[in-house]
């Protein structure tokens, strides 16, 4: 097929399918391979497997990012946040449960203007 590389091909190695069961090895729980395995075997010839392969490898095989690479980028966001006012970055936990207790105020604060309306007009509870 002609496409942006030309007449170019990738050709699949020669170990294709000794590389695919590493990738399942290395990445995946035993109970997690059978579903790729059954891909993988339905593919009908070597470049549809290289393909699956190719395809399966850039998701499986993501790097994770260490807890030294997390610290040096918060390192270089300290400057642009104190450029902008702005205190470091709360961790994960700290940010949810603030956003919890604010839903949760909002929640209540509706629940006792509700509840007002409702007892001062008891017509208007009717509407509503």
């Amino acid at each position: 097929s002609t496409g942006l590389l030309g007449d170019t091909e990738l050709l699949p190695p020669e170990n294709l399918e000794e590389l695919w069961q590493e990738l399942l090895e290395d990445t995946l729980p035993p109970d997690k391979r059978d579903l790729l395995q059954a891909s993988w075997q339905r593919a009908q010839s070597a470049s549809e497997r290289y393909m699956l392969f190719l395809e399966y490898s850039s998701y499986l095989r993501k790097q994770e990012v260490t807890e030294e690479e997390k610290a040096e980028r918060r390192k270089q966001l300290e400057p642009l946040l104190k450029e902008y006012g702005l205190d470091k970055p709360e961790s994960e936990t700290q940010s949810s449960c603030n956003w919890t207790a604010v839903l949760c105020l909002v929640l209540l604060i509706g629940a006792v203007v509700y509840y007002i309306f409702c007892s001062a007009d008891p017509e208007a509870a009717q509407i509503l």
